[in-house]
């Protein structure tokens, strides 16, 4: 587990068990063996990382995240979009029924 998520929320030992990169076999093979010799370990591990997902990433987090997230990119830009008079702007509503319109025409 090497990404992003892992490196700041996710502890080795706490939530998840560490594989090593570069010897993935051996040791999958040793986190199963030692599941096995030490299964309240290996439960408490786990019941650590759902409890973190249940309580931590509630949509309104991953919601204010990306919000931040986008307004940083932003920043970044170096050229101001414009629009074409070809353009349309799209609503989650006109998808939808757009959508609706299609599923009612193939009926």
């Amino acid at each position: 587990m090497s990404s992003l998520f892992s490196l700041f929320w996710f502890f080795p030992t706490k939530h998840y068990w560490p594989i090593k990169e570069d010897d993935k076999c051996r040791s999958i093979k040793f986190a199963v063996e030692w599941g096995n010799a030490h299964q309240n370990e290996a439960n408490s591990i786990g019941k650590a990382a759902s409890d973190f997902i249940y309580d931590e990433l509630k949509m309104d987090y991953v919601y204010d995240y990306m919000f931040h997230l986008l307004s940083s990119y932003g920043k970044l830009l170096r050229y101001t979009p414009t629009l074409s008079s070809e353009d349309v702007e799209l609503c989650v509503e006109s998808m939808w029924f757009a959508m609706v319109k299609e599923e009612e025409s193939n009926s």
